[in-house]
Order: C-alpha cells, then structure tokens, then sequence
C-alpha cells in the first residue's frame, strides 16, 4: 500500500481487485493520469472496498487501474477524511483518530536507497526492475503577492496543460 499526498483518488490494481472478486463498475468516460505521465482511459470502479492496517479498517469506493509497484493507493481522497494528521518521516509513521479512535500506521524501515539520475532510473525501468522515486519538498505559500512576472505568468497560462 502507497499513501500518496500527490494522488486525488485511491486507486487498487485491477488484478488485485479482480482476485478478491470485488464487482468492478464502469466509469464514465474520463482520464487517469499515471505517475509515469501517460495516460488511462480504461478503468472502473470497486464500491465499498474493505481495506484493513491493523485495527485500522476503511470502506471506500476506490478506482481500479493497471497500476505497478503498489496494489493499493490511498490518496488525498482519503487523507482528507481523516482530519488532523501527524507524520513521522524519520520514523516512517502517521497518526490519526478516527471516531475517537487513535490509528498509527508504520511504514517499512529498511535500507536506505541509493540516489539515482533519472537516466538511471529509466535504464532499471526498461530492465523491468522495481523502483521508488520519492522527493520531499517543503513549501512556503504566498498568496498575498505573486513572485513570477507577468510574461512569465503569460507562458504558464498558456501552457497550462503541461504546467
């Protein structure tokens, strides 16, 4: 299972879905777009999916897609329903309560990754090997005036399908 901050829905593979015999609905005609930047047009939609973290258990309409490297993705769909959370990076942890009810869920700890180019990264990829790209960032944000200059802004508006 992924939690992915950067991710609007929750997602579960289709293999995945289809193996625990949950019903997959179709959805309406609209688009996923993948980590890797391409595009899904084809996917459904599982209702009442039962995920158990412990003693930690969420019901949920979750989309299925081909996916790789996680079987599950929960994303800001579900984070926002959990209110207040708390993170651990160096511990790998979050808390959270839930109807009164305090969850901690622990990541694994391991090894820490080596630090790999992107054309590095895209060689292991074509191998077929399994890999993580991650990045934290913190950010500062202004709403009082904006930074970027009015031609620059002009680009960006129109371009805005790639930024």
């Amino acid at each position: 299972m992924l939690i992915d901050s950067r991710s609007a829905h929750n997602f579960i593979h289709c293999k995945v879905a289809k193996e625990l015999n949950y019903l997959l609905y179709p959805t309406l005609e609209c688009q996923v777009m993948a980590a890797n930047g391409g595009a899904i047009n084809r996917f459904g939609k599982c209702h009442n999916i039962k995920l158990s973290v412990g003693e930690y258990v969420l019901t949920s309409p979750i989309l299925s897609i081909p996916m790789g490297g996680a079987d599950v993705v929960l994303g800001v769909q579900w984070l926002q329903s959990l209110g207040t959370i708390a993170f651990s990076f160096q511990e790998i942890f979050m808390k959270f309560s839930v109807e009164g009810k305090e969850f901690e869920l622990r990541g694994i700890a391991g090894k820490l990754g080596k630090i790999i180019s992107s054309n590095g990264m895209t060689k292991l990829l074509k191998k077929e090997q399994r890999g993580v790209i991650s990045q934290l960032c913190s950010l500062d944000v202004s709403t009082l005036e904006s930074s970027i200059s009015p031609d620059l802004q002009k680009v960006l508006d129109n371009h805005s399908k790639v930024f």
